[in-house]
């Protein structure tokens, strides 16, 4: 990963930390999800035509854990660990199984309407992906936009859309989308009103 920008990502996220450490009553919250997984591979040469590079799209269902500090309405910091797993042969002979596991950490910022909270997320994830055959761990970098709709003070639903590109951000590197439902529940008024 580009040194200059692990910088700046650290010194943000230990910016977040602080402010939400020494803020008075800290808005935390937890929350589980079910997603699908789009998983779109490196090019590589196809088995049937030695001649030809493709790309492989697989999917793969699983859960989302998350939990996160709002620093005001605006600003927060997020911590999500996704899990998918599936158990069937992958195109092109890759494998006979596809899990996926990500770990990242996000800087969240809200933008509050009644009842309802539109966010986008920017961060860093370590993904590790395993076909069988191959395991692959390495830095994505890690963006989306997501929708929490408010069911009572402290519960919400959620959906959200978050894409992990490869660090080297190189048009065949690969990447993945992650799309998730979910139950968020906050530690005291969530503050949306």
């Amino acid at each position: 990963m580009n040194r200059k920008l692990t910088i700046l990502i650290v010194a943000g996220c230990a910016l977040l930390a602080t402010a939400a450490a020494n803020a008075e009553t800290p808005a935390m919250y937890w929350g589980i999800g079910f997603s699908n997984t789009a998983y779109t591979t490196r090019p590589f040469t196809d088995p049937g035509d030695p001649a030809n590079n493709v790309t492989a799209e697989l999917e793969s269902r699983g859960y989302a854990l998350k939990a996160g500090i709002d620093i005001g309405s605006w600003l927060g910091l997020e911590f999500q660990y996704d899990l998918a797993k599936e158990g069937k042969d992958q195109p092109y002979n890759l494998g006979n199984k596809l899990e996926i596991n990500a770990g990242s950490a996000f800087a969240r910022f809200n933008f509050p309407f009644p009842r309802v909270n539109l966010y986008a997320l920017a961060g860093i994830g370590r993904v590790s992906i395993d076909t069988g055959p191959q395991t692959a761990r390495e830095n994505h970098y890690a963006a989306g936009l997501g929708l929490d709709l408010m069911a009572s003070d402290r519960n919400m639903l959620y959906v959200e859309a978050l894409r992990y590109q490869h660090e080297d951000l190189e048009d065949n590197d690969p990447y993945m989308v992650v799309y998730t439902v979910g139950f968020k529940h906050h530690f005291e008024f969530a503050g949306v009103r």
